[in-house]
């Protein structure tokens, strides 16, 4: 534990490790619940996703090819800029049109929080053992994988917590009972701070991991 806590390159590239993914899962998380209560279409998650998914096949050659040309961290920055301007722009929406255009954008950015803090792993272990002399890859790579999981119960803890703090009502199932739709929906709707809670949850808060995640490269002490 002391030589990972004293290892700068090690702290730096695994906090982008947890920021980055926190954020997006913090978003993919809420997602549903953004275009059910914010843009009064729940369909509409079924148009975002493929975009995510196209953009991220469109986005991901791209920072392949800067990164054989350009160091990492320059990479990240402009990745992770322009993702945390997409995710923070989601505040603002309320048509389906802004969502896709959002989603195809922040998706092309979206390999960038779980590759490039990857590719920036050898690095580490290689200045480690130039400083030690020894070869401790097994310690990195373990404490390194489970930021990854560490992230997912952070940003699920956390969304779950804030929901729960602005008030929101979990909706009532009443499957198969006569009538029921049209209370169902009254029932289901929710208060105005708990659609506040959950245009932060997809945008500013998400945006705010991401930025931390980009300080925490810009700290990155290995270079070219």
């Amino acid at each position: 534990l002391r030589t990972l806590l004293h290892n700068r390159a090690f702290l730096c590239v695994t906090g982008a490790y947890f920021c980055g993914p926190t954020a997006v899962v913090l978003v993919q998380s809420n997602l549903f619940m953004l275009c059910k209560y914010i843009l009064g279409d729940p369909t509409i998650i079924t148009k975002c996703i493929p975009c995510v998914q196209i953009g991220g096949l469109l986005g991901l050659p791209v920072w392949v090819t800067l990164g054989r040309y350009f160091d990492k961290r320059f990479v990240y920055v402009v990745s992770g800029s322009i993702l945390m301007l997409a995710i923070g722009s989601v505040f603002f929406i309320t048509q389906e049109s802004e969502a896709i255009v959002l989603s195809s954008v922040a998706g092309a950015c979206l390999s960038t929080p779980y590759m490039i803090p990857y590719s920036m792993l050898p690095d580490v272990v290689d200045e480690d053992e130039l400083r030690t002399g020894k070869r401790r890859e097994g310690l990195f790579v373990g404490c390194f994988t489970v930021m990854l999981k560490l992230s997912v119960t952070v940003s699920l803890t956390l969304a779950n917590l804030m929901l729960k703090g602005f008030g929101y009502v979990a909706p009532v199932a009443s499957c198969g009972v006569p009538g029921a739709a049209a209370s169902d929906a009254e029932e289901d709707a929710q208060s105005a701070s708990v659609l506040l809670c959950i245009r932060l949850l997809c945008s500013f808060v998400p945006a705010a991991f991401v930025l931390t995640a980009i300080v925490f490269i810009c700290f990155f002490p290995i270079t070219r």
